[in-house]
């Protein structure tokens, strides 16, 4: 789980620095997280180093206005009924739920809440 925090954290950092690309060690979660973001268009891709635990993700040069807010920390764990999830905001929420990780749209579809990972603006 630290894994997944330590990429929360370089992701807000370099979408805020601007970077092209960065690595990460490899995790389930943290390709979850990769999955979501690249479907959203907020990350150009990215690619597993074979023979390694490493991921390059790869940055869009255009996200001049994304910004990356942590919500959950691991000292500081926030949940959400599914509820009270906020669907329509200016951005979007990044949940881990029993379905896996999903943004706040499919969460309230399906019914299901979870850990509020990061929102998106």
């Amino acid at each position: 789980m630290s894994n997944l925090y330590t990429f929360l954290n370089y992701l807000s950092l370099t979408l805020k620095q601007r970077n092209r690309s960065w690595r990460i060690k490899n995790s389930r979660l943290v390709l979850s997280v990769l999955l979501v973001l690249f479907k959203l268009g907020y990350i150009s891709g990215f690619s597993i180093i074979s023979n390694s635990k490493w991921i390059v993700v790869f940055n869009k040069r255009n996200l001049n206005k994304a910004l990356c807010h942590i919500v959950s920390k691991p000292a500081s764990r926030v949940f959400i009924k599914w509820r009270n999830i906020p669907v329509y905001v200016n951005g979007i929420f990044i949940l881990s739920t029993c379905k896996g990780i999903l943004t706040a749209k499919q969460a309230y579809e399906l019914k299901v809440g979870g850990e509020v990972l990061l929102f998106i603006n």
